[in-house]
């Protein structure tokens, strides 16, 4: 652009064009404030920041950054975009634009938001257009985007409210996604609550830097054109009192190597991905509140399924992957129920759990659901239930707990509907008060299920409805809660039978209950039960002693039902190469000896009524003998256990036997 003089009205045209060619030649070659970067139709142009105001094309090297220049901001350089400089900025005000821009080695860049107007056009945003050709931020540079509650210098808000939004939009063509790659630092904060920030992209922002949300709201919103992908490879922290919302749709995600920590906080919405591929995510849960999708494969951290008031309904969010340890996973059915789901319409494969996942149904709230493909059990699973029914949590899926893996009820129920089943070889603890639901599935346990008892009425238990089966096995724990000291012969429900079925028996029952299979075929109420004081007790041992080729021990069963008990004894043979050069009790090796080996020469398994008592004899076994041969005498030590609880273990001398006298005839 040039300057015009200005000469008054003369006659004759033809003197009014020469002196206006004369004016045009004497002009500054000062470029105007307003100039813009103009490169040749169809190509992109370059600017470069020289100081000053990001508006002034006087502070620019080829004019001020438009939608058809690339900018640069070199290194040490300092702009803040806040409001258009000079006239001719209607419809332009607070923003700035640039077909691409590079923020060199330690420069920084401040998007303020303030409000100002234009011939009666009032805005409340400042924002900053990148476009197909990527934003880059160098080692040591900032992009700050700062809100405020300001109005710009000159304006008067004439009913506007006063303060703004900062905002950064890098939008590609259709097709042609566009790049931001931040080497540097990303800082958002706002010094009024009315006012947030947002970075917009359709594209991949790419962060081996650092991003800092340190007050206020900021916003990741996909563009029109396309998804918005976050590569998260560096640090990404959101600070107490701050919040961090993306807001993405189909094909967006989050991809999280880095680290993530987040004390404020952190939700997502609509229907993106969350994909935990080895970074950490710590301090508050991040909150899925659409129906997004969790992509898991490695990295602690938390997830929390809920809604966000008046904005969204429950979560709908779905899993895939494997939970790793350190992970959680909280199910919230605050709302009107939250459902978590395992699977895709294309990957149907079981979602491994090694981490925690909560179900959680609080006072007041809905259930919290599973549903969709196998759940692999290897770590923890807890429904907890706040109120009574209808209120319930709701196991859709089959659920293979695994040996290591434990599911812990506490309170409420936990309904295994839809016909789905459950193998348990790990441990099922159902808390007092706590029921699982079998409705047309099958239950079966070759692990550990764990009753716990805390009165007559609140104990855990089993319901089985029509067509419903239970496969007994393994082992039932019936567990005395809160110093609860029933009456011996107390029979408790342990499995009611509202129309199904048990199978089989189980291996063991602890706790010194016995298992009540007689009412299983009950005309009325239906149930296996456990009985207190039935159970197997332990036996009591005393007087172990040795003797003349053999040792010996007295056995007592003094209540309950049949005792049992199984007795070893060992010796440690010490040798020298294959010589055996002594025995002992204890596997302590002889100066001379370069081996121990611990062998068994006698054993003996029994077992006791109620009441009885006797002395048991333990013989010697072929490898005993010969030892007692060589060697004359024995230490041996005597170990009897009962349902592989050691109850004795003592060091007896078995000696050689004296040879009968042959008498004479």
């Amino acid at each position: 652009m040039i300057r015009f003089c200005v000469v008054p009205r003369l006659a004759a045209a033809l003197f009014t064009s020469l002196l206006f060619v004369f004016c045009v030649l004497a002009g500054t070659a000062h470029a105007d404030p307003n100039t813009y970067c103009n490169p040749p139709s169809g190509t992109t142009g370059s600017t470069t920041f020289i100081g000053g105001a990001w508006g002034d094309g006087d502070d620019w090297s080829n004019g001020q950054p438009d939608g058809q220049c690339d900018a640069v901001i070199p290194a040490g350089a300092s702009v803040t975009l806040s409001t258009a400089t000079g006239p001719g900025t209607y419809g332009n005000f607070n923003s700035g634009s640039a077909a691409g821009l590079t923020i060199g080695q330690g420069a920084t860049v401040i998007v303020e938001g303030v409000a100002s107007g234009v011939e009666g056009n009032w805005s409340n945003s400042t924002t900053l257009s990148v476009g197909g050709d990527g934003l880059t931020i160098g080692k040591g540079a900032t992009l700050d985007l700062e809100a405020t509650g300001n109005t710009a210098s000159g304006f008067t808000a004439g009913g506007g409210a006063p303060g703004g939004s900062a905002n950064v939009n890098v939008d590609g063509n259709p097709g042609e996604p566009a790049l931001v790659t931040n080497d540097g630092t990303i800082v958002s904060s706002s010094s009024d609550a009315s006012w947030g920030e947002s970075f917009n992209v359709y594209g991949t922002l790419s962060n081996p830097g650092t991003i800092t949300d340190q007050s206020g709201k900021l916003t990741f919103q996909g563009q029109q054109s396309g998804p918005y992908l976050v590569n998260n490879t560096g640090s990404f922290s959101i600070a107490s009192g701050a919040s961090f919302n993306m807001l993405a749709g189909d094909g967006s995600s989050f991809t999280n190597d880095g680290s993530f920590a987040n004390q404020g906080t952190a939700t997502l919405e609509q229907s993106m991905y969350w994909i935990q591929s080895g970074g950490n995510e710590t301090g508050n849960p991040v909150e899925f509140t659409g129906s997004e999708t969790l992509q898991d494969s490695a990295g602690a951290g938390s997830f929390e399924l809920t809604y966000i008031p008046n904005v969204t309904d429950c979560s709908n969010a779905g899993l895939t992957g494997t939970v790793p340890a350190g992970q959680t996973i909280i199910v919230n059915g605050g709302c009107s129920g939250a459902t978590l789901n395992l699977g895709t319409s294309s990957d149907t494969a079981p979602v491994v759990n090694d981490g925690t996942i909560d179900l959680e149904a609080p006072a007041g709230g809905g259930d919290a659901i599973i549903q969709g493909s196998e759940l692999e059990n290897h770590g923890i699973l807890n429904s907890t239930v706040g109120g009574v029914l209808p209120l319930a949590n709701q196991l859709l899926v089959p659920l293979v707990n695994e040996d290591g893996g434990t599911v812990n009820l506490t309170g409420g129920e936990l309904e295994q509907t839809t016909g789905s089943t459950t193998s348990n070889a790990g441990t099922v603890n159902i808390g007092p008060g706590a029921t699982w639901l079998v409705q047309g599935g099958a239950f079966t346990n070759t692990g550990k299920l764990a009753l716990d008892i805390a009165s007559a009425g609140s104990l855990g238990s089993v319901n089985l409805t029509t067509g419903s089966k239970f496969n007994a096995g393994g082992t039932l724990a019936p567990t005395l809660m809160s110093k609860y000291s029933p009456a011996k012969g107390k029979e408790f429900e342990a499995i009611t039978l509202n129309g199904g079925s048990v199978t089989g028996k189980f291996r063991s029952v602890t706790g010194g209950f016995s298992a009540d299979y007689t009412k299983e075929t009950a005309a009325t109420s239906p149930y296996v039960g456990v009985i207190y004081g039935g159970g197997t007790p332990a036996p009591i041992v005393s007087k172990v002693a040795g003797g003349a080729g053999s040792a010996t021990f007295k056995v007592s069963c003094s209540a309950g039902a049949t005792c049992t008990y199984t007795a070893t004894g060992t010796v440690s043979e010490h040798l020298k190469g294959k010589k055996v050069l002594a025995v002992a009790a204890s596997a302590k090796a002889k100066a001379s000896a370069t081996a121990t080996k611990v062998v068994t020469i006698s054993s003996k398994s029994g077992s006791l009524k109620r009441g009885k008592s006797a002395t048991i004899t333990l013989k010697l076994n072929p490898t005993g003998t010969a030892l007692l041969k060589k060697f004359r005498k024995l230490k041996v030590s005597v170990t009897i256990k009962t349902r592989s609880k050691v109850i004795s273990k003592t060091t007896v001398t078995i000696t050689q036997p004296k040879k009968k006298k042959k008498q004479r005839s």
